[in-house]
């Protein structure tokens, strides 16, 4: 085994090793010591999305969603989380409270980067922005006059921003705003910022029945013939094809392969891996033999055989020296079954813990740093547990060790020795070196 460091355990700290230390090497396995899933803060409502923004004051994570409380801190659809605590953003969000999508966007007009939120929401900060507004660490202000759904049955007409991506399509002027979701107007689904105003991306996309076409998702994806603002979301009808995946790379829309998720089919969520050129979508894909599928630049190729809906991927390093892996939340089974939190392994999905016990209740994942010993795995949504750990609405997967993996307090003197015995980092109180082995606890 080749000896690395892991990040300490969410209630395992110097003090802790220090108070238990004996005189003696203690030595356990990860399924004993290691507590993978912990919850960082309970929220009063839906969590839907997550992104890291520099406000001035540093590096915070942000998240979004249908909560009016958020760690025990008043934040009406939108906080920060800086580490240490949470904070509002003024008065947040309003009428009705619910944030669906982040990004980080600058418009090139020397205001710098600044925060995007989008969702159901009227008001921000009590501006009307009629569901999409920018965060600049201290004002909110609006985007254009926002977006309306006209949906004449009122069913959808609450439903309007449902993903947000910054892209350069090579039409000049940098990196463009590009807004998704059931919107009719300024756009039809697919809408671009500039700076100053909206264009309209989407008016070529159908769907099986009118006003039940959105965008659900983005990803910028090269594969292998440059950059491009990958779509995915409901079984557009394009032209004389059916695809729940589109492409935009300034020139116009093109579909992407023949991913056929059928009429009442989606993708809600889009991945790229950075590392052998495929890009990743995960939803209900009808007909498939797994609801997570990649694309190679050429063809759609199953990813195993998730059985059932698929509402979340995010690309994850766990720290056990593989890699980043990807992760999604999915159920293992069709039908109206708990959702797990899943990892592919190159060849299998592996089950992480167990199941959240309530039916798509991880609506987000995303990796973030907050206390800079690695990153973790954030999961938001609807979550009430997982893998047996009470949480509400929140959660995190630290990744600090694959069950069955000794860790180690001491260098290895008892009978089960650890594997190495580096120098002394932080003396303990007797004396003895404490500095422990691969997937050592100690500092």
């Amino acid at each position: 085994m080749t000896p690395h460091r892991r990040k300490l355990p969410p209630t395992l700290n110097k003090q802790f090793i220090h108070s238990i230390w004996l005189g003696a090497v203690l030595c356990a396995t990860a399924s004993a010591q290691c507590l993978d899933f912990s919850s960082p803060a309970n929220a009063n409502g839906l969590v839907s999305a997550f992104t890291t923004y520099d406000d001035g004051t540093g590096a915070a994570l942000y998240v979004c969603g249908r909560f009016t409380n958020i760690g025990g801190v008043p934040a009406n659809g939108i906080a920060k989380w800086d580490g240490a605590q949470w904070s509002a953003l003024g008065t947040g969000l309003a009428g009705p409270t619910t944030g669906r999508a982040l990004c980080v966007y600058d418009d090139g007009t020397g205001t710098g980067l600044r925060l995007v939120v989008g969702g159901t929401f009227n008001f921000a900060g009590g501006i009307l922005v009629n569901g999409i507004a920018t965060w600049d660490g201290t004002t909110w202000a609006p985007l254009g006059s926002g977006f309306v759904n006209e949906d004449p049955a009122g069913l959808e007409a609450a439903r309007r921003v449902e993903a947000l991506a910054v892209y350069d399509d090579g039409l000049g002027g940098g990196a463009k705003l590009f807004a998704g979701g059931w919107f009719t107007a300024p756009a039809h689904i697919l809408a671009r910022w500039d700076g100053s105003s909206w264009t309209n991306l989407g008016s070529a996309l159908g769907a099986c029945e009118q006003y039940d076409e959105a965008v659900l998702a983005f990803e910028v994806f090269d594969d292998g013939s440059g950059p491009a603002l990958y779509i995915g979301g409901t079984n557009f009808i394009f032209g004389a094809q059916e695809s729940p995946v589109v492409r935009w790379n300034g020139a116009g829309l093109v579909s992407v392969g023949n991913l056929l998720v059928g009429c009442f089919g989606n993708v809600l969520a889009l991945e790229s891996d950075g590392l052998d050129g495929r890009l990743y979508a995960g939803g209900l894909l009808s007909g498939a033999s797994s609801h997570v599928a990649a694309w190679d630049g050429s063809s759609w190729h199953a990813i195993g055989s998730l059985a059932g809906r698929t509402s979340a991927l995010a690309m994850f390093d766990n720290g056990t020296g593989s890699g980043a892996s990807l992760y999604a939340a999915a159920q293992l089974q069709a039908g109206n079954n708990p959702t797990h939190l899943v990892r592919w392994d190159g060849a299998a999905w592996q089950s992480i813990g167990s199941a959240a016990p309530m039916l798509n209740p991880i609506l987000a994942l995303y990796a973030f740093d907050d206390s800079g010993d690695g990153a973790d795995l954030w999961m938001g949504g609807d979550l009430t547990s997982i893998d047996g750990v009470p949480v509400t609405r929140l959660a995190k997967y630290s990744g600090c060790g694959a069950l069955g993996e000794t860790f180690c307090f001491g260098d290895g003197s008892l009978p089960t020795p650890c594997p190495c015995a580096p120098p002394d980092i932080v003396p303990n109180p007797s004396g003895a070196s404490d500095s422990g082995c691969a997937n050592s606890l100690n500092p």
